[in-house]
């Protein structure tokens, strides 16, 4: 099964110049989730979130390109456990997938999903107890979501859940916020218009309930299958549930833990070896998604040649031009040794096995 029938149109293009506030103003006209990130045509990422609460910023000058977090794209014929794998590795809720070099539309992870859970891949999923008080300042509920890797804490007053803040309420609270405004309804009604420079640790001292959601709290009980759970979060738009077990607060549950549980669950994926991976300055995330790439390759190298193959792979990156590193990627399969060289690694890793595939399709045809 491909992912062809759960790609979504519910999508915007951007280019990495485009202030972060015509970025959420078009996410809001068009009612859009998800927005890609382009550079003239070449694909740079999604807005990463939370890199918008560690700095100052006015909304209308900073451009969407200072907040980019790189993620593969995704094929028509790529499986759901491959969007599953890549959007865990990358904590994000959507990836692109493409046609003939062009985005074409979204898949969400709530879609991904619901798909595994229909093939029995999943039956429950453990929920965080993330909650903190609504007189607590936002700075709280902010450490909690970093350490815990969450985007949701659920809101107790009066010993009750009250409501849920999350990463999307504190940016649109931050987004359109200064120290001069008062914490009411008001700021809501400004959104779009040009905002004074914000820093968060000023926004951080207001209480929780200030920003919290307290409407529709979407909630499931925990005797609830987990593909109730996901279709209820589908039909909701939302990405998160607060769990209740009769009328006291169990916890939340997140589609990122649903995913991470689903990595953890699917089989173990092609062999492979990789050296030199361990040696750039890369983050775990990256490093995950280098892997996902190459077993992406694996994939595609297994189907043509009608066998299994375990190949050794070479990173490493030798050159800087400012910033950038150059990167090399040798890969050793089936007495087949090729190199490519690209200042984007993506690039390199695919080159590299296209060049392999067509050697060993012309190695196996004689």
């Amino acid at each position: 099964m491909s992912i062809g029938s759960i790609i979504r149109e519910d999508f915007l293009v951007v280019s990495d110049s485009t202030p972060l506030s015509e970025l959420i103003g078009k996410l809001r006209q068009y009612e859009k989730k998800a927005a890609f990130v382009f550079n003239n045509k070449n694909y740079l990422g999604v807005v990463e979130k939370r890199k918008l609460l560690k700095t100052k910023l006015d909304s209308t000058a900073v451009k969407v390109g200072k907040f980019v977090q790189s993620t593969s794209i995704l094929t028509e014929e790529a499986e759901p456990k491959e969007a599953i794998r890549l959007m865990a590795a990358a904590s994000v809720n959507f990836l692109p997938v493409e046609r003939d070099k062009k985005i074409i539309g979204a898949v969400h992870a709530v879609d991904v999903a619901i798909s595994a859970a229909n093939e029995g891949l999943i039956k429950d999923v453990k929920f965080q107890e993330a909650f903190v008080n609504a007189g607590d300042p936002l700075s709280k509920a902010i450490a909690f979501m970093r350490e815990h890797r969450t985007d949701h804490v659920a809101v107790f007053e009066d010993e009750k859940v009250s409501g849920v803040v999350s990463y999307k309420d504190i940016i649109r609270k931050y987004l359109n916020w200064s120290p001069k405004r008062d914490t009411s309804a008001k700021f809501n009604m400004e959104a779009g218009s040009k905002s004074a420079e914000v820093d968060i640790t000023q926004l951080a001292n207001i209480p929780v309930r200030e920003i919290s959601t307290n409407h529709e709290i979407i909630s499931v009980f925990s005797s609830a299958n987990i593909l109730e759970s996901l279709e209820k979060m589908k039909k909701a738009g939302v990405n998160s549930l607060v769990v209740m077990e009769a009328e006291d607060f169990a916890g939340i549950i997140t589609i990122q833990d649903v995913l991470k549980h689903l990595v953890r669950s699917l089989p173990s994926q092609n062999g492979m070896e990789v050296v030199g991976l361990s040696k750039l300055p890369w983050t775990d995330d990256q490093r995950v998604r280098f892997k996902d790439l190459c077993h992406q390759e694996i994939d595609k190298m297994e189907k043509v040649l009608q066998q299994k193959v375990e190949p050794k792979i070479h990173v490493k990156a030798y050159e800087k031009e400012g910033t950038r590193n150059k990167y090399s990627i040798t890969l050793r399969v089936l007495g087949v040794h090729t190199t490519q060289e690209d200042w984007k690694w993506q690039a390199a890793v695919h080159k590299t096995f296209e060049n392999a595939r067509n050697v060993l399709k012309k190695k196996f045809k004689k």
